[in-house]
Formats: structure tokens, C-alpha cells, sequence
């Protein structure tokens, strides 16, 4: 185990906000039934509020609005197949983050089914919408996209046409959970899905459970914090969405969780302690969409840990809110952390590296500015100021960690 100057251990339980995938989804179907849906446990973060301000301008039957869906490429990807199932007219923006990501992936599919629509380049934000008549059928999907196959699922949902897709490699199901339990028929036979939306949706009410994808920062703190102990109340326990969890598991850290509910999502409760020997692991292109927002902690766990650990598969990276491959190995740089080799598609991080220094290094990447939170404070107990980018998912992160932390 890397010494490291902290003074502080992680003991106690955390309620952590709802899980912010699901409840884009929750936000957007409520929509497809006629009937009143009621959502609890909905997160407060500036993602989710995104949604809740378009679906706002969406009921509000105006004509020709510019919808600001600020950073969230979630919010972006279903407002588009909202826009063009519904023929309403529009214009799409973002911040300067989203603006930069590639919208093409999910309006290649729109266009090819009938939907009008000017792109700038051709493939960014900002888009406009025009009414346009729809065809579905059959969708091919090139990457394990998670996002891309909810947006062309909510697509047939709101049309209530049957499609099939043939998918690539499997992505995170809420989608699918969330659909069928509104009464769709979704079946999946070798690499293809064939969806058949019911005659009519039924309301969703539904909690939503706390967000795995946060309690991966703390999970990071507490496996290198000597003493720590620490568990996660009513979790998020999809197994699309805790790889992050099951890949450190099996090389021995001291996690464990317990499905206590498992209607719609399985959802309960998850300990992790501190990790004393922690050893290299490798991450397979195949459990990449189940861990695929916690890759930058594990490329920070693997200089922690003892042997060389492998990372294959990793290219949907560059196509995040940054290129989360190039702005981790920055941030390891400003750590004094620089021992990691890219062969091909795959990354070698070597274990056995401390952080040498506390590092000021910044990002808009709301998720790089997270893990520079997590690695200063297991350097020796520094708190960073909370950034404004991490209003996107985990704002509290800083109060958690207090609410943890005992003194050695």
C-alpha cells in the first residue's frame, strides 16, 4: 500500500441523490403516458434541470423556441427525438462543452428516417429542428451508445411504431427497464432488439435509487484511506451500471453489496472498506458501458496499486464533455504522476506512484474536476473548493466527505 499523508479516515453511511441517467429517462417517458406519473428522489443537479426546463418549453406549446440544453448531452439526445416525433419546430443549444460534442451519432438515425433538421458542421449543436413526417424501421447502431439507443427507443415510443436494432455491444438498460415496465414488449435475439410499443403507456411511479456513479468518488477516497469504512444506502444496483464496483471486487477490494429491491431497478445497499493491498486489474473493451463514467478513478486507482494494470476498449472516452483520456493523464501530470504507456487501444498505467504534490490543475469536465477532488483529499486531507462544473452530478461531494471524515 502507497503511503500518503493523510490524516483522516472515511466512517458512516451516505443517502447520496438520485441517480442521474434514470432520471432523465423518468423525466422524459412520463411524458408517453396520458396519465399523471409521479418521480421521487429526483436530483437536484444542473443536468437534470436542463430536462426539467425543456420539457417545460415542450408543454408549453409555443412556437419556434430555443432550447438551452446547457452541458447535457443526455438532455440533448431525447429532446431531439422529442422535437421531431412531436413535428415542433426549434432550435437546440448548449455550452460551449456540449457544443463540441458530436450530435451526428443520434441525427444520422433521425435523418435517415424522414427528420429535417441544420446542424452546424453538419454533426454539433447548435441544431434546428423543422416538422418533419417520420418513418422508422430498422437502426443500426455502430457504438455501445447508451444514449444514442434510448433516444431511437423514445423515438418509436413516441410514434408508436415497432423498430429493431442491431446493436454493437450492450450499453446500460435503463431504457428498456424503464419501457417495459410502462407496458412496451422489447426483446433481444443474438445482437438485435425488436421493440413494440403497447397501445397505451402506463404512468411511471417510481423513487429513484441513489447514483453509482457518485459513490465511485467516495468509494475511491475510502479503499485509500487506512481505517475507512463506509456504506451507501438504497444504491443503484443495475448491472449495466456498477463495473466501476464488480472489476475491484474480484481483485479483492473490500466491497460488497446486497440487492434488497429489484422491481423496475435493482436498487440496495453497498460497504467498502479500506483496500490495504490493492492490486493491478485490467478492464476489457466488453465492461466498458458499465463503467464507463468511473474509467478516470480507475486510471487513478491503478497508479495506486501494485503490478501494471491494462485498459482496453477505452476510445468512447474522447467523446465525453473532454477528452477524458488525454485530461486524466494531464491531471496525473500535476500530481507528479507520470508513468503510463498507450499501445494501440490500450493504456498501461504502472501501480507503485504517489501523488508528489497537490495538484490546482482545472477543468470544465465536471467528472476530471471530481477526481482531482478525490486525489488531493487522499493526499493529505485537502478539501477543494467546490467547482461550478461539479453542479452536473455530484455538488455535494465536499459536505460528504466532512460528513465521513474522523480524524486518525
Amino acid at each position: 500500500m502507497i503511503s500518503t499523508k493523510l490524516n483522516y479516515k472515511l466512517q458512516g453511511s451516505l443517502q447520496l441523490q438520485g441517480d442521474k441517467s434514470l432520471a432523465h429517462r423518468c423525466l422524459f417517458f412520463s411524458l408517453l403516458s396520458p396519465e399523471e406519473s409521479k418521480i421521487d428522489h429526483l436530483p437536484t443537479t444542473a443536468d437534470v434541470q436542463s430536462t426539467i426546463r425543456c420539457l417545460k418549453q415542450v408543454q408549453s406549446s409555443q412556437t419556434w423556441q430555443v432550447f438551452d440544453c446547457q452541458n447535457s448531452g443526455t438532455t440533448a439526445r431525447h429532446l431531439i427525438s422529442l422535437l421531431c416525433a412531436s413535428q415542433i419546430a426549434g432550435k437546440m443549444i448548449g455550452d460551449t462543452s456540449l457544443q463540441g460534442r458530436d450530435m451526428l451519432r443520434i441525427t444520422s438515425h433521425l435523418m435517415a428516417s424522414g427528420a429535417k433538421l441544420k446542424m452546424t458542421n453538419e454533426r454539433y449543436l447548435p441544431i434546428e429542428v423543422f416538422a418533419s413526417d417520420l418513418h422508422l424501421s430498422q437502426y443500426e447502431l455502430k457504438i455501445a451508445s447508451a444514449q444514442v439507443k434510448s433516444s431511437l427507443l423514445y423515438l418509436a415510443s413516441l410514434c408508436y411504431r415497432p423498430i429493431k436494432k442491431k446493436k454493437k455491444i450492450h450499453s446500460r438498460n435503463h431504457t428498456e427497464n424503464l419501457l417495459t415496465h410502462m407496458g412496451a414488449e422489447i426483446n433481444v435475439k443474438s445482437n438485435t432488439l425488436f421493440f413494440t410499443p403497447p397501445q397505451h403507456f402506463r404512468p411511471l411511479h417510481f423513487s429513484i435509487p441513489a447514483d453509482p456513479s457518485s459513490a465511485a468518488f467516495i468509494a475511491t477516497a475510502a479503499l485509500l484511506s487506512s481505517g475507512s469504512n463506509v456504506e451507501f444506502k438504497d444504491l443503484l444496483l443495475n448491472p449495466t451500471r456498477i463495473g466501476f464496483f464488480d472489476i475491484l471486487q474480484k481483485k479483492g477490494a473490500p466491497i460488497s453489496w446486497q440487492i434488497t429491491d429489484s422491481s423496475i431497478e435493482a436498487r440496495g445497499k453497498l460497504k467498502v472498506s479500506w483496500w490495504q493491498n490493492p492490486l493491478a486489474f485490467e478492464v476489457s473493451a466488453d465492461s466498458i458501458p458499465s463503467l464507463i463514467d468511473e474509467l478516470p478513478l480507475l486510471f487513478f486507482l491503478a497508479t495506486q496499486a501494485e503490478g501494471t494494470s491494462c485498459f482496453q476498449g477505452i476510445e468512447e472516452l474522447k467523446h465525453k464533455e473532454s477528452n477524458r483520456i488525454d485530461s486524466t493523464l494531464e491531471l496525473f501530470e500535476s500530481w507528479g504522476i507520470n508513468h503510463y504507456q498507450m499501445v494501440g487501444n490500450k493504456l498501461f498505467i504502472p501501480g507503485g506512484q504517489p501523488i508528489r504534490k497537490l495538484s490546482s490543475w482545472q477543468s470544465h469536465d465536471h467528472r476530471l474536476s471530481l477526481l482531482r477532488a478525490i486525489g488531493n483529499f487522499s493526499f493529505n486531507g485537502t478539501l477543494d473548493q467546490p467547482s461550478e462544473c461539479w453542479q452536473v452530478s455530484y455538488p455535494g461531494l465536499v459536505d460528504d466527505l466532512k460528513q465521513l471524515m474522523l480524524a486518525i
